[in-house]
């Protein structure tokens, strides 16, 4: 737990930096890392970061590929059109504009000369009621680990060595990367799935080839709408889950909707659905990219929670 000077520093600033020096058996080293106040809006974590001197929101999207800017928030930028084709896992490919960007701020994580896809995300600026400057995604995080507290609220990103032990994880779980995206293996109904961590996703999704594995583990199903940071509001069949399998550990009363994925395997092995940040009532939860770990601490929930939004 952070202590409450640091804490009471956060309040005020909204983000605080540290560099420490430790030692171990063999060598000594130094490390940096920044600790944020995030908030969290329909499942979605919202940081505040700046591009060419214009700061405000941005979704944390661990299932974007690279730094996306909402093309509303940035009409004064030269739009380069057909750069490519994007690939969201929710939606079918499409061509693909980008904007230069000079330099990109997020407290010790800065880049520059990047060229950055861009996205209509006026229908998530609407259903969250906030302006969203753009996702933070894969190019950027890809060398940190990614510290969700959720009781306080704080976010820590850095260096490996910065953390602490996994000490009293309910999960510790391997991930491999299909592309972008961090993909854990469960199991469900005896059958082993592949789920990408995706924390641009309000709800986790599995796609709809599952539908007659799941019916056997589904306690009940009911229409939803649910909001995914690039795909925007949608409405799907949501099954609740009596359980799914992870690391032979159960996760409870798990909200999936049914729905069509891009299950492309050009680059990798298959994906079968997604987990978003709302699958597991965690406290806390840490992405370690650099040893490829998921780490998760949950909650005591006994019940199984509604299925609104």
């Amino acid at each position: 737990m952070k202590s409450p000077v640091i804490l009471f520093a956060l309040l005020l600033a909204g983000r605080t930096h540290q560099s420490l020096y430790l030692n171990n058996a063999n060598h000594a080293y130094h490390v940096d890392y920044d600790t944020f106040v995030f908030q969290q809006a329909k499942h979605l974590i919202l940081v505040k970061a700046e591009v060419d001197g214009k700061s405000g929101l941005f979704i944390l999207d661990t299932g974007a590929s690279h730094l996306t800017l909402n093309m509303r928030r940035f009409s004064d930028k030269k739009l380069i059109k057909n750069v490519g084709s994007s690939n969201n896992s929710q939606e079918t490919s499409a061509p693909l504009h980008a904007m230069r960007v000079e330099r990109f701020e997020w407290g010790m994580v800065q880049r520059s000369k990047l060229l950055c896809p861009v996205a209509d995300l006026s229908s998530i600026e609407k259903t969250l009621g906030k302006p969203i400057l753009g996702l933070i995604g894969y190019d950027i995080l890809q060398h940190y680990v990614v510290d969700f507290n959720f009781e306080n609220q704080i976010l820590t990103i850095g260096e490996n060595t910065a953390f602490e032990d996994a000490v009293g994880a309910t999960w510790a779980l391997d991930f491999r990367t299909c592309g972008h995206l961090p993909v854990v293996s469960a199991t469900l109904s005896n059958r082993t799935i592949y789920l990408a961590f995706d924390s641009g996703a309000s709800v986790s999704v599995l796609d709809h080839s599952w539908k007659k594995v799941a019916e056997p583990q589904t306690l009940r199903r009911q229409p939803m709408r649910y909001t995914g940071a690039a795909s925007g509001v949608k409405e799907a069949e949501v099954f609740l889950l009596e359980h799914l399998m992870l690391d032979e550990r159960p996760l409870q009363h798990v909200q999936m909707v049914l729905t069509a994925l891009d299950k492309s395997t050009e680059r990798c092995f298959r994906i079968d659905g997604l987990l978003g940040i709302n699958a597991f009532p965690a406290r806390r939860l840490v992405l370690d990219y650099t040893r490829n770990k998921l780490h998760v601490w949950l909650y005591d929930l006994p019940s199984a929670p509604e299925t609104s939004l």
